[in-house]
């Protein structure tokens, strides 16, 4: 079948979309050789994974210096195009695609996947792209290596890379000194170095990351006196969020913060893998205070560089345990929630780019804030919690608490046999007054990144014991990615067809709609995003795409645009493509709930939630979309779909029905119409919800809007302004798809604005564009 409007639109968009076809089997440990072209791509190759491997890892090797990436895909080739077999092969699509994927900007690139990722490693077919962004043919070295068991990456420290902040003096201290607990350094700067080592093997035996983590270690003079000292400090060197303009597969929670050693434990990769940039960049910044030591000994308790601490002096600090904890926050053992009143409202999450709200932290999202007198709790980033109300959990000292079911459930926990909320293990939420009348106030750089139990290593509070185990915080690193325990593959959400729309954005919608199942390249759907010009003028767009992973990705034609609007062409009978107004379109159906987009207001009662992202002639926007119609409130037989007419040179117009139970089980109609006007320009208008007899209605008024807005214009107050523009009457017999139309169903259309547009169609049959509800 080759629907006519569509089709007519734009010719061969619904050709057969090219699948990659690969084409050579990687063997386990045999490095394949091949030269790539400038400016080119190879789906070539694959991998197949038997159920006694235990890790898989890639390696892209590049003597011509040139910069190429790897990517990685489990169950279904790679596609090159989404749609349309005549359109030019689209490399972009594959960073959609892909599970995994190392994009350095040079050109050796890694990747490691056990059966822990968010991607678990399992029997069957990965598929590899590589891809060539250098101007000149690259030779490359692709080898693939499978192992019955996950070999550690050690953790690696960094000690001569000085900065403005970042002194290695220390490291380097000549002071002698007598070789103590192990420790077997004659300098103070080879024990501090030793010292350091040993903390970070400590770590690594718990932990056994298959992902190496680089660590630049510092010393700065920090000061403090007899009172108190900042005795270290340390934290990951970037975040990163699985956001909807830059997917990360790989990071498990999309719209919420990753500290990088995290995503790179997810993603297998290197820091530079991760972020596209250039290499060498540590993971974690450790700085530790040169003012500890003699000889200015603030706190008269100097670092004790001992392996064991069995002869740990009582008035010294253990470095090992210090450096292990601060390690710890750089691992992601930190919150991104706002402690500090000089940074702004206390409780906020942390920004992402211009939005209003930021986005969740994979830590905070974790903690639940809980009723100090009710014991009632809630997610502590859950929508309906507010800036405030997480202020006051921050300073409860026992309303935050740690909610991570790895670390609930621990016999280290050692609250794990009280009932819920007081088997969750306490987080650090002291109130810190002036005086015994005083408003509380959080500690910055203490409150909400530390635990209180007793013996762990997390622990805020500093008791002076020599802890060198993860204790609670391993099971509490777990949930933030560092699990080496299998995981399920993730399940991803088949959307609801039909009409979507923002009910912030009134008079905007969005057109959703089945076309085509496909289990091999991803079900086939089109879009038509019905709008406002700048000028208010009703407008709408339409484009094609596969939902890959729960998201619809719009694909890009031969002219490189997946968002089109259409001129018609009266003397053809059709509408031609308008290459001055395009853009780009995208939908995330997966967890939509947790973006800032839909918290931006009270989406109570929503059947779903996606998030819709579009790019018009460089403006682009992120609106929260809902279902209008639940499947459960259509009628039967279902009408709901989109539909098109017309024959031979009469077409280029369609619409969208929806066809809706009443309370009392009666059917009722809404229509979109998509149509032109005496310009040949786009319009839409609607139909308001009317109970009828869906055999033959009676001639139902259309309306337009009058007081439209600009997608990226505020929303007007008020209700909006429309005006009748004309007429619609449908016959519908049987939800139909035939080519050609077989008249079962029809049409008849009268609309009228005069001077702007009239279009009138007498009983033209009507068949279903979009698949047959249910099919």
């Amino acid at each position: 079948m080759r629907p006519r409007w569509i089709a007519a639109l734009a010719p061969g968009l619904f050709a057969a979309a090219v699948q990659a076809a690969p084409t050579v089997a990687l063997q386990n440990g045999q490095p394949a050789s091949f030269s790539m072209p400038a400016q080119s791509y190879s789906t070539s190759y694959y991998i197949d994974v038997d159920a006694a491997s235990a890790q898989l890892k890639l390696e892209l090797g590049n003597s011509s210096g040139g910069d190429t990436d790897l990517l990685l895909r489990y169950g279904t080739p790679f596609a090159d195009r989404t749609a349309n077999g005549d359109a030019a092969p689209d490399p972009g699509l594959f960073r959609q695609y892909s599970h995994y994927r190392s994009a350095s900007a040079g050109g050796n690139e890694s990747l490691s996947v056990q059966n822990s990722g968010t991607f678990p490693l399992r029997a069957g077919r990965w598929y590899i792209a590589v891809l060539n962004y250098s101007n000149q043919p690259q030779n490359l070295r692709l080898s693939a290596s499978l192992t019955p068991t996950v070999a550690v990456s050690p953790i690696r420290f960094v000690f001569d890379q000085a900065g403005a902040d970042c002194d290695i003096a220390g490291w380097n201290d000549p002071t002698p000194v007598t070789p103590i607990d192990g420790n077997s350094g004659t300098t103070r700067g080879q024990q501090r170095r030793n010292a350091l080592v040993r903390a970070g093997e400590l770590l690594w035996q718990e932990l056994r990351s298959p992902v190496p983590v680089t660590v630049r270690a510092c010393w700065d003079a920090l000061g403090g006196d007899r009172d108190g000292a900042t005795i270290a400090q340390a934290g990951p060197t970037l975040i990163v969020a699985n956001d909807i303009a830059d997917r990360s597969a790989w990071l498990p929670r999309p719209y919420t913060w990753y500290t990088i050693t995290e995503a790179v434990r997810l993603g297998g990769t290197s820091q530079c893998g991760v972020t596209g940039g250039g290499c060498g960049n540590a993971d974690i910044e450790a700085t530790f205070n040169s003012d500890i030591d003699p000889p200015n000994n603030v706190v008269r308790s100097p670092f004790y560089y001992g392996y064991t601490g069995a002869a740990k002096p009582r008035n010294s600090i253990d470095f090992i345990a210090t450096a292990m904890h601060e390690l710890t926050h750089g691992l992601g053992f930190i919150g991104l929630v706002n402690v500090d009143a000089e940074d702004g409202p206390l409780g906020a999450r942390f920004p992402a780019g211009d939005e209003a709200d930021g986005l969740d932290d994979i830590f905070s999202s974790n903690l639940v804030a809980v009723d100090t007198l009710t014991r009632e709790y809630q997610p502590f980033l859950a929508p309906q919690v507010s800036d405030a109300r997480r202020a006051a959990a921050l300073v409860s000292q026992d309303g935050l608490r740690w909610s991570g079911a790895e670390a609930v459930a621990a016999l280290v926990n050692a609250n794990r046999e009280r009932p819920a909320p007081d088997n969750f293990p306490l987080m650090l939420a002291p109130c810190d007054r002036d005086a015994a009348d005083a408003p509380c106030k959080t500690i910055p750089g203490t409150t909400l990144s530390h635990t209180v139990q007793s013996g762990d290593l997390m622990n805020g509070y500093d008791t002076g014991e020599s802890t060198r185990t993860l204790g609670l915080a391993l099971p509490m690193l777990d949930a933030l990615g560092w699990s080496n325990a299998a995981a399920a593959p993730p399940v991803f959400p088949i959307p609801v067809t039909g009409n979507w729309f923002d009910r912030t954005r009134s008079g905007h919608g969005v057109d959703f709609q089945l076309y085509q199942r496909d289990a091999v390249a991803g079900d086939l759907y089109f879009i038509i995003f019905y709008t406002f010009e700048d000028d208010g003028r009703p407008e709408y767009y339409f484009g094609l795409g596969r939902l890959v992973d729960g998201r619809f990705i719009g694909a890009r034609q031969g002219d490189g645009i997946s968002l089109m609007r259409v001129r018609y062409n009266a003397a053809a009978g059709r509408g031609d493509l308008d290459t001055s107004s395009s853009g780009e379109i995208a939908i995330d159906f997966n967890q939509a709930a947790q973006s800032p987009y839909c918290r931006s207001a009270d989406r109570s009662g929503a059947g779903a939630l996606a998030v819709l992202r579009w790019v018009i002639r460089g403006e682009e926007g992120n609106w929260c979309l809902e279902p209008a119609v639940m499947p459960a409130s259509r009628t039967t037989p279902d009408f709901s779909g989109h539909w098109y007419s017309g024959l031979g040179n009469d077409q280029g117009w369609g619409m969208e029905l929806l066809s809706v139970r009443a309370a009392d089980g009666q059917p009722q109609l809404v229509a979109i119409v998509y149509y032109p006007d005496l310009q040949g320009r786009s319009r839409w208008a609607v139909s308001e919800l009317t109970r009828v007899n869906l055999a033959d209605t009676p001639a139902l008024p259309l309306y337009d809007v009058t007081s439209g807005y600009c997608r990226s214009c505020p929303a007007p107050a008020g209700a909006a302004q429309v005006r009748q523009v004309g007429t619609i009457q449908l016959k519908l017999r049987q939800p139909t798809r035939t080519e050609p139309a077989d008249g079962v169903n029809r049409v008849s259309l009268n609309i009228e604005i005069p001077g702007i547009a009239g279009f009138r169609r007498q009983d033209s049959p009507l068949t279903l564009l979009s698949l047959p509800p249910g099919q």
